[in-house]
């Protein structure tokens, strides 16, 4: 089937250029994912991370947060002048810059605790609250467990955004990045598109259309109405990788139309955890308080060597199988496999993996699963795992690869959609829907410290992409200048 010619950078867009044009990110659907997470996942941290990186390159008083109004369908947005550039990394302090602080899920977790007198509480607080203002899943946020070791953070002050139309003008950027799929966005984008403004629109991949069956509930309707009406909005559409965008190409041809793609690869960095975070723990005495700090269920990870495994526990990342895989050399008699970690929380799907290890005793006491590990933790197990695996059937990119590469890591990885983007000849491949592969290219890592140091090898010798670099690619594609450059 022909396919639409995915165009480079070099876009005529990235012509049109003008060096007092304002760059409006919209954030819609992050804006309600902060309200009940306390630590970005995926797309989020894609937003939070492009936001950080582009708003230190372009003059602040360009860059804006905007959000689709729930209430009126309207945008409201707000200059990064407004606040600190560094509360973008952080989603517990972003959550104070748009909300009131009794809406704060940590605050009603603790209301909870107080029994009946909390209750009333937050009866009272309800009752003195606009409706507009109440939370959409106070459930929720009312049974979510309260991560017992998050560092405490204090939230920003509020900031108050204004009016959309009051600042906007043709000829500013309005850069669609989040997962903003419903009805009332695309009203409003529509009515930016027709003031003139610059649409581009972020897709992060087409599972739900693709692999619907590893998705929830109407998702798949959902995405693919939004998808379509975007066609009407959008100038051109960024993808994160070059296999997405050869899957967009094929979904605009089959819809007779043309409209530019330009590919934006991700990275392949480590955690953007605090400086002293990251410094080496070269020190003994460093290591030793490191490790104290540390909780039971991370810090026994180093008892024996582990492969580990970051992301959310759904069918998509195909853990069903890597877990098949490992039984199955654990049956032949490798006793002395490395122990596998499973990283992340519970997602769609992942009745059979949990239903296998429930009925193995987590594969005779192989496996281990960490649910919904901070930052932290994730940088301290990939700094320690022998190797990693990411055996997805489809990614958009593949963000945990890239980390565990950038940690000088190798892995076992899907030989499938974005994945060879980013492991390029620096891991171990394998077919994500054969579990005899699978399970050969674990044994050829586990048990060949040779060919793990051949690829570790490669990786020191890579360079590695940043988000520095996708800031820069991103500005040169939106045709804005960087800062001080005119």
């Amino acid at each position: 089937m022909p396919t639409q010619d995915i165009p480079s950078k070099g876009h005529k867009a990235a012509e049109l250029a003008g060096g007092d044009r304002r760059i409006f990110f919209d954030m819609s659907s992050m804006r309600q994912y902060i309200r009940t997470h306390d630590r970005y996942s995926g797309i989020q941290r894609v937003v939070a991370m492009l936001l950080h990186e582009t708003a230190g390159l372009v003059d602040r008083d360009r860059v804006y947060l905007c959000h689709v109004s729930h209430v009126d369908g309207t945008i409201r947005c707000l200059s990064l002048d407004q606040i600190d550039r560094a509360i973008l990394l952080d989603p517990v302090a972003l959550r104070g810059v748009f909300f009131s602080s009794f809406l704060n899920p940590a605050h009603l977790r603790q209301i909870r605790t107080a029994g009946l007198h909390g209750a009333r509480a937050v009866i009272a607080a309800f009752r003195s609250t606009p409706v507009r203002a109440m939370p959409g899943r106070l459930a929720d946020w009312l049974k979510a467990p309260r991560p017992q070791d998050a560092p405490a953070r204090r939230a920003a002050p509020r900031a108050r955004p204004v009016p959309f139309d009051s600042v906007a003008r043709a000829g500013d950027i309005l850069a669609l990045f989040d997962c903003s799929w419903f009805p009332i966005q695309t009203r409003a984008f529509t009515r930016a598109k027709a003031q003139g403004l610059q649409v581009y629109t972020m897709v992060h991949d087409l599972i739900p259309l693709r692999m619907g069956e590893v998705t929830s509930d109407d998702e798949p309707r959902v995405f693919f109405d939004w998808l379509t009406a975007s066609r009407d909005y959008t100038d051109s559409y960024l993808t994160v990788s070059q296999a997405t965008a050869r899957d967009l190409a094929a979904f605009l041809h089959d819809g007779g139309v043309q409209i530019p793609i330009l590919p934006l690869p991700l990275v392949q960095a480590t955690l953007p955890l605090p400086g002293a975070d990251r410094q080496a723990r070269a020190d003994p005495k460093a290591r030793a308080i490191e490790i104290s700090r540390k909780s039971s269920r991370v810090r026994g990870a180093l008892v024996v060597p582990y492969v580990l495994c970051v992301g959310t526990i759904e069918a998509r990342k195909n853990i069903w199988r890597l877990l098949l895989a490992w039984k199955a050399l654990i049956d032949r008699g490798h006793t002395d496999l490395p122990r596998l970690i499973l990283a992340g929380r519970r997602g769609w799907g992942c009745e059979p993996a949990f239903d296998l290890l429930q009925a193995t005793g987590n594969l005779y006491g192989h496996v281990s699963v960490i649910d919904s590990p901070g930052d932290e933790d994730l940088e301290f197990l990939y700094r320690h795992c022998l190797f990693a695996a990411m055996p997805s059937m489809m990614e958009g990119w593949g963000l945990p690869l890239g980390e565990a590469l950038s940690y000088g890591k190798t892995a076992v990885v899907a030989q499938s959609s974005s994945l060879p983007e980013v492991g390029g000849d620096m891991v171990e491949y394998c077919d994500p829907l054969s579990v005899d592969s699978i399970a050969s290219a674990v044994l050829a890592l586990a048990t060949n410290p040779a060919r793990r140091a051949e690829l570790e090898a490669r990786i020191q010798a890579a360079r590695l992409r940043n988000w520095g670099d996708v800031a820069q690619d991103l500005i040169q594609i939106l045709g804005v200048s960087a800062r001080g450059l005119g």
